[in-house]
């Protein structure tokens, strides 16, 4: 049985395992719920009670509602009485009297009264009884209040008062009577309270079984439906809630028993002092479905626990009879029929935890996709199926591979000398050519890979991702290595790999906290020997005091966009030193600052750099903008349009590294730039005959850029002879480290800036 079947096996048990202990677990649940569910009436009475005083409180708003249109409608009907007597000049008593008594027996007030502002007043009854020269302040106390509001223009509801000698209550309506914008006096209705709260009967919201009582602070009811009188109890503590809920005009849930028959009860307080409306629902009758809840869900839980015990058991039998295949099927690439990525991090997993030597390559075939594209899908995947076979052939006892994704492949050796991993890739390499030779002899094939070899790990608690990545890395770097193809990974590669990832997880975080510092490079005027101009340089300085050099993150930056950013940020150290150099009196110098394509091109590139320097208000001529002359590999029309646009703001552009690419000297035509950087290439090849015929170009370049007004500037200057070279050639400034290494923005202000170089 080989390597993949024991895992098989190894699975299928720790499967069946997983299955017993779930069906133990399944049963104990079983066992649970059905305890739960003696409880679950429980629970469904509790969420009864919550919907039952959601609708109770919504029937009593709708009770209040009621109170409050019916108050307000007799308020409206007492405003139009009043505004009888405003459109009289005076009041004929015969009249009004007669107009009062209408005014009762039309609306059901049991009588209704006029005060005017010096307190005297008359009273009809609806069964036409008359008082006059009645006083206010000898009215009821509620009454009266209601009159003095009336007198300040406000209308007005009483509290519940009883009349003298009677025991029926009785509520008052005051409103204003006007004249013109004075009042004039106080109209007052009366009505029975009875009365008045039989507009509750039937008035159910939403349709349901229930009645409405209104009791006073002390738990007497003052009105019910029918005005008939219930013996009332209470259950436990209930009685004592009632009180503190009455005492503090609180709303209140509780229960109570009326006639011996048990209902729910809510209370809310009126706008009535002292006053209370309670409605009752049938609590039996409301708890009638749940009950009929409470079997059906008993039944349905056990069908459901029947069922599920069948599933399980059949589930178990077919997960137990096809687990191998299962397996199978996940471990294995369907395309070649070999292991797949999963199957390979498994059995590396166990390698890992040995201590045995070993070795992981990653292989891939160069320019694989162009095999797809020119012989097609059919035959690129049938060449595989080859390469599958082959490694196959090349694997030892307890060596595996897999396949990962299109022509990746992953091999585990047992070794990790170097020479033999050497001449095991050498000869699986050889043989793949050979068989893709046998199809295609005019296509040669060739595979790089990288590898990490155990000696370079440090097996204690080492993970497979960590094996996976510094494969992979090495395997980046063998995609350029020549001639065999093979990247080793090694401490080199590893403090390579270290400080990229440093470069991209603090990038964001170094320019917010300013570790890129600005480095300047003097830039000398050759015709007059002085100091002509400098050139911007950035150094990442990390907390450490350690320098990060631009060649070991500016192709990161390049690589993720972030070299955007930068740019614009050293743009700003640029200005923020000239500002100072103007703010202390130094002399003041043009600066060049180096551009990145992605910037240059950015959409709102222009006025971003036009922000920077109106914040520190210096002049755009003192920066000179060096864009690379691989930007010219653009669109010129849309690059020269870029251009122009910056030297219309006042900026000066250069073409840095002039020579060192694929440069033409029709774009010094087509560009309308101020400055010419020559390439230290320039200077490097001057040598022998060499330097007569390099000397001969220089010249012909740099009359040429005079000629066309664009200033020259020498790069890599680093002795006498080559400065007495460009001098001759007629350059205009020289820079390099015969007159300067980059230094500090604060050496350079010090210890360069306005003496003779």
């Amino acid at each position: 049985m080989d390597a993949y079947e024991k895992g098989g096996v190894m699975d299928e048990k720790t499967m069946e395992k997983f299955l017993r202990k779930l069906t133990i677990i399944f049963v104990t649940i079983c066992l649970v719920l059905m305890a739960v569910n003696w409880c679950f009436s429980h629970i469904l009475n509790r969420i009864v009670d919550r919907e039952l005083n959601k609708k109770m409180a919504v029937e009593m708003t709708g009770y209040q509602m009621e109170l409050k249109r019916e108050s307000d409608t007799n308020l409206r009907i007492l405003s139009a009485v009043a505004n009888f007597i405003t459109s009289e000049e005076t009041i004929c008593e015969n009249r009004f009297v007669k107009s009062l008594c209408e005014e009762c027996k039309q609306n059901g007030f049991e009588k209704i009264s006029y005060f005017d502002v010096d307190g005297w007043g008359i009273c009809v009854g609806k069964n036409g009884q008359v008082e006059k020269n009645l006083q206010a302040e000898e009215q009821n106390a509620q009454v009266f209040r209601g009159i003095q509001e009336s007198w300040k223009g406000k209308n007005s509801t009483s509290n519940l008062y009883y009349e003298d000698k009677k025991s029926d209550t009785f509520i008052a309506w005051s409103v204003p009577v006007w004249k013109g914008n004075e009042v004039r006096g106080s109209m007052v209705a009366y009505d029975n309270s009875v009365s008045f709260f039989d507009i509750l009967a039937g008035k159910s919201v939403t349709g349901k079984y229930g009645n409405v009582y209104l009791v006073n602070n002390q738990g007497k009811i003052v009105w019910s439906p029918g005005n008939g009188q219930a013996k009332i109890s209470f259950d436990g503590n209930e009685k004592e809630n009632l009180k503190k809920a009455l005492q503090n005009r609180e709303k209140l849930f509780f229960t109570i028993n009326v006639d011996e028959e048990k209902y729910r009860a809510y209370m809310e307080p009126v706008s009535f002092e002292n006053m209370y409306l309670v409605f009752l629902s049938a609590e039996e009758q409301s708890r009638e479905p749940l009950y009929q809840n409470v079997w059906l869900t008993r039944a349905i839980l056990l069908v459901i626990l029947l069922l599920s015990m069948l599933y399980l058991f059949i589930g178990y039998r077919i997960v137990r009879k096809n687990n191998l295949d299962l397996l199978k099927v996940s471990y294995t690439d369907t395309l070649i029929g070999a292991g797949n990525m999963a199957d390979f991090s498994r059995k590396l997993e166990s390698v890992l935890q040995s201590e045995a030597d070993f070795s992981v390559l990653a292989i891939n075939i160069r320019k694989f996709k162009f095999i797809n594209e020119i012989f097609g899908d059919i035959m690129a995947n049938e060449f595989l199926c080859d390469i599958k076979e082959i490694l196959e052939k090349n694997m030892t006892e307890k060596e595996f591979f897999c396949r990962e994704t299109a022509d990746k492949f992953y091999l585990c050796l047992n070794t990790k000398d170097r020479e033999i991993i050497k001449q095991r890739f050498t000869a699986i390499t050889e043989e793949v050519q050979k068989r893709f030779h046998w199809y295609h002899r005019e296509y040669q094939i060739t595979l790089y890979a990288g590898v990490v070899t155990s000696d370079e790990l440090e097996r204690t608690h080492l993970k497979k991702e960590e094996v996976m990545t510094h494969v992979m890395f090495a395997l980046n770097r063998a995609r350029n290595a020549q001639p065999d193809g093979l990247r080793f990974y090694d401490g080199e590669l590893h403090q390579s790999e270290i400080l990229r990832n440093y470069v991209e997880s603090h990038m964001a975080q170094a320019l917010k906290e300013g570790e890129f510092k600005l480095f300047l490079q003097p830039q000398k005027k050759l015709n007059e020997g002085i100091l002509g101009g400098a050139e911007a340089l950035v150094r990442w300085v990390i907390p450490e005091g350690k320098i990060i050099y631009p060649d070991q993150f500016i192709p990161v930056f390049e690589k993720n966009g972030f070299c955007s950013e930068l740019d614009f940020y050293m743009v700003e150290q640029v200005c923020r030193q000239i500002r100072e150099w103007i703010d202390t009196g130094k002399e003041v110098i043009p600066v060049a600052v180096n551009q990145s394509k992605l910037a240059f091109y950015k959409e709102n590139y222009v006025k971003r750099l036009n922000d920077i320097v109106e914040k520190y208000q210096i002049s755009p001529e003192l920066i000179t903008l060096e864009i690379l002359e691989s930007i010219l590999l653009g669109e010129a029309k849309e690059l020269n349009e870029r251009i122009i646009e910056l030297k219309q703001k006042g900026f000066k552009i250069s073409m840095d590294d002039f020579g060192s690419g694929y440069s033409s000297l029709n774009t010094l035509s087509s560009l309308d730039i101020d400055e010419l950087k020559l390439d230290r290439v320039f200077l490097l090849k001057m040598s022998g005959e060499r330097k007569e015929k390099q000397q001969i170009i220089m010249e012909q370049i740099v009359n040429l850029a005079r000629k066309m007004n664009i200033i020259t500037v020498v790069e890599g200057v680093e002795t006498q002879e080559q400065e007495a070279f460009i001098i001759e050639a007629g350059c205009d400034y020289g820079q390099g480290y015969y007159y300067s290494r980059p230094v500090s923005a604060q050496e350079f202000t010090e210890n360069i800036l306005g003496k003779k170089i």
